[in-house]
């Protein structure tokens, strides 16, 4: 049994020292991906949750404006579409179901779109201003290119946008603002198709060219290298992974941790791919012709073929708000959207036998034998629908049935369930279907399976139950231990269907035999916002631990001595620690919610008499968002509360009223202001305004982030407020237009007035003070 120990926010608590040493890896099954500790003598499982619940195939066409769709993008909240010709020529939805056109400010050839630090940006391949750049994806500014080139692609990362070209002279163009672009040379001259960001590289491609693709740890110095021949068209980063795919070739997908070495891959089948995104744990590419023009992978190397609602020209695919979504350039509807998070079932089951699990007798070692065997069979096996099971972190121990009963237990499908036949997938039904009748679920043929016609044949299925669904006790092989006879069930195939025909066929000897079985798709949680952070080790001991706050706790029993004293490793180690972002946390999904582990140890936690507390926000919050000065007091409070953090916090900033200034509102420390880690910041309220500090800030876990150093202040280094206009503060920081910002990473004046005009729009953070 697994205990969770919660701290508990506001309550002051002594630090923990951390252990001797920190070392050893976390292990992880590869079936299951759950995180596994050794008891002395066997590997136990922390059950990982199951991921959000998305069926891919269940693509649903949409009416939208009309035009050459060509690229799409999500940020903000909003989906953005660009397209090379039509009336208007951007269209935005927030939920990739209702759309609305918008104008474009030049009639030019939209080719790509991307968004990043708070700008969406667009590149042509004609036109007089050949970029666009909009802060809401509603209103568009034309912006000049670097050069007059066919611009094709566009990405950000890195605090860096980088757009690459077809022709021209520098085919490389960079903008850290999207507004000011800088040319740059191309590795070759070669036909520049796409770029992606990434592991610190930005990774272009093209379909021509002895190197077809080029990376730059900058955006600025470019590097060819070699690759399979193809003609690669897009390339995406996710899960620790470039995958770039090609509209020709003999392997239309390839593979790169780095961006530097690449395997060819097999494509599902060989269409022209045009796009490819990475979402939710799945990799989704679409393509402009062919019979399934959308394939998924959850690794990127195993694809599966999908079917889309319209035989259009599919030209982008993107992910956001639970959804992938994806726009064409013909057709009638042009885009397709699938249809995920609150519109997904919240659990069901998937039929999963192969009829291939056959056992030499009924001796599973009762009905959790049988739910391990399903387990191990179905992690190994290759059948229909264990892509999604796998992507949806469905395929572990909690979520795998044999369909069985003992003497005194069913284990069965739930009333009101959906459910899905992972044996088979049926294209024009629309994905896994089945129909049950009102009058229950397995009589003689009310449960009508929609299958294909490869299975045309008779199954008998060990069932252990009778006519009526029940226990058919004494006839349950002594409860799947041992005996000589069970009730099995004919399962039988005809032209309309796959349905049991009968429950309790006959009764039949405990010998060789097959089993049916099933996987729970269970409610799921999305994801935290971000992953990051490590997981402590006790170094003799390898035992990963937590601290409450103020001891350290060992997440189940003790190890022997040595890494594997006890406990032979497991077999594969793979998988991924969920950690929240902003707080450092690891954290568990019971079901449908995600829950903290513990919380990461500070050595000044607030309510000391002796020191202050003084962060800046982990999350980013928009200027015309906070809601004044005192939704930043309320934030504030609110990131401190989360983070464990004892006392009141306020924020460091200023509205139009000059009373909102620190200067009047804060309490003026007579003891040094500190960060979480004991930092010294200021000495005291008098060396905080004198200009400069000791050090610079930190955020309230002590975790740095890699991006968004904007701070929102319009506050002066003597604590007053720096300016009255409501370009200084963003119309009390509740509408658009501008604002001054601080530099979180500065020790000078700039650490609170760094830019006097500054996007209200764009994601900045926030400071706080403890008073």
């Amino acid at each position: 049994m697994l205990f969770f120990f919660l701290a508990i926010p506001g309550i002051a608590q002594a630090a923990c020292i951390n252990p001797a040493g920190e070392a050893g890896a976390v292990a992880f099954d590869g079936g299951s991906a759950a995180m596994q500790y050794c008891n002395g003598s066997d590997w136990i499982a922390f059950p990982k949750g199951p991921g959000a619940a998305c069926y891919i195939g269940s693509w649903t066409a949409r009416t939208v404006a009309s035009g050459d769709w060509y690229s799409i993008t999500y940020g903000n909240g909003l989906f953005v579409a660009v397209a090379y010709s039509g009336t208007n020529q951007v269209m935005t939805s927030p939920d990739g179901i209702n759309w609305t056109a918008r104008a474009a400010p030049e009639a030019n050839q939209w080719y790509s779109v991307t968004y990043g630090n708070g700008l969406f940006v667009a590149v042509s391949q004609d036109g007089t201003n050949r970029v666009m750049t909009s802060s809401d994806g509603i209103t568009w500014t034309a912006r000049a290119a670097a050069e007059a080139n066919w611009w094709r692609g566009v990405a950000y990362g890195n605090g860096l946008f980088v757009a690459v070209a077809r022709n021209g002279t520098n085919q490389v163009m960079t903008s850290p603002d999207g507004i000011n672009w800088t040319a740059r040379t191309a590795a070759e001259a070669n036909l520049w198709q796409a770029v992606a960001y990434g592991n610190g590289q930005f990774v272009a491609i093209t379909g021509n060219g002895g190197g077809s693709v080029m990376t730059s740890p900058d955006g600025i110095t470019w590097t060819a290298r070699t690759v399979a021949s193809g003609g690669w068209y897009s390339v995406t980063y996710g899960n620790g992974l470039f995958v770039a795919v090609a509209n020709v070739g003999t392997n239309r997908v390839m593979t790169s941790p780095d961006g530097i070495t690449w395997t060819a891959r097999t494509a599902s089948e060989a269409n022209p791919w045009a796009s490819v995104t990475y979402g939710n744990g799945l990799f989704v590419a679409v393509a402009v012709s062919g019979t399934n023009q959308v394939m998924t992978s959850p690794d990127g190397i195993n694809w599966t073929a999908r079917t889309a609602p319209e035989a259009n020209q599919w030209q982008a695919v993107t992910y956001g708000n639970g959804s992938f979504a994806a726009v064409a350039v013909n057709g009638t509807n042009r885009l397709m959207a699938t249809d995920c998070g609150a519109s997904a079932p919240d659990h069901g089951y998937l039929v999963a036998t192969d009829f291939a699990l056959t056992f030499p007798d009924a001796n599973f070692g009762a009905l959790a034998g049988a739910n391990a065997a399903c387990l191990t069979h179905l992690q190994s096996a290759n059948w229909l629908g264990k892509s999604d099971a796998v992507a949806a972190g469905q395929l572990h121990a909690a979520n795998v049935q044999a369909w069985l009963c003992d003497d005194s237990t069913c284990q069965d499908m739930e009333p009101g369930a959906d459910y899905r036949l992972a044996t088979t997938y049926h294209p024009t039904a629309g994905g896994y279907t089945a129909t049950a009748t009102a009058s229950g679920y397995y009589p003689d043929d009310g449960l009508l399976w929609d299958t294909p016609d490869a299975f045309n044949d008779f199954h008998w299925i060990i069932s252990g139950r009778t006519s009526s669904n029940q226990p058919a006790t004494g006839l349950t092989c002594s409860n799947w231990t041992s005996g000589s006879t069970a009730n099995n069930t004919n399962f039988g195939v005809t032209d309309t269907g796959y349905y049991p025909e009968r429950l309790a066929k006959f009764t039949d000897q405990c010998g060789a035999t097959t089993v049916m079985c099933m996987v729970h798709l269970q409610p799921a949680c999305t994801g935290p916002d971000g992953m990051a952070g490590s997981m402590i080790f006790n170094a003799d001991y390898r035992v990963a631990q937590w601290c409450d706050g103020s001891n350290w706790w060992r997440m189940g029993p003790l190890n022997p001595p040595g890494p594997n004293d006890g406990c032979t490793a497991p077999v594969q180690e793979g998988g991924t620690l969920v950690f929240n972002e902003e707080y450092r946390v690891l954290q568990y999904c019971d079901g449908d919610t995600w829950r903290f582990i513990g919380r990461m140890p500070c050595t000044a936690c607030g309510g000391a008499p002796d020191k202050k507390v003084v962060f800046y926000t982990l999350s980013e919050f928009s200027g015309h968002s906070i809601g004044g000065v005192a939704g930043a007091d309320a934030i504030c409070q609110d990131r401190a509360n989360k983070a464990g953090l004892v006392g009141t916090y306020k924020a460091w900033i200023a509205g139009s009223d000059p009373a909102s200034a620190p200067a009047t509102r804060f309490i003026h420390s007579p003891v040094p202001y500190v960060r979480v880690d004991g930092i010294v910041v200021a000495d005291n309220w008098t060396d905080l305004i004198d200009g400069s500090l000791d050090n610079s800030i930190g955020s309230e876990t002590g975790y740095l982030p890699p991006s968004a150093n904007g701070v929102r202040t319009n506050v002066a280094t003597d604590g007053t407020q720096a300016g009255s206009a409501p370009t200084d503060h963003c119309s009390d920081w509740s509408a658009s237009g501008t604002g001054r910002i601080g530099h979180r990473t500065q020790i000078d004046s700039d650490w609170t007035d760094y830019l006097s005009s500054y996007n209200c729009a764009a994601a900045s953070r926030l400071y706080c003070f403890e008073q």
